[in-house]
């Protein structure tokens, strides 16, 4: 393998790399949003039946 054909595979590897990262930072974001959302879910349960009882 020739040092250019390293460079160009370790310029492929960084570059996928850095999309993954990204797609982690992206995913980590919709997973937090989700749970905040269904723990708003849940109070409002939670709620309604402390309401329904005397």
């Amino acid at each position: 393998m020739k040092l250019s054909d390293y460079k160009l595979q370790l310029a492929k590897a960084k570059k996928l790399m850095s999309e993954l990262e990204y797609l982690e930072i992206k995913l980590h974001g919709e997973y937090v949003q989700f749970n905040m959302l269904k723990k708003r879910v849940n109070v409002d349960i939670y709620k309604k039946i402390i309401n329904e009882f005397p």
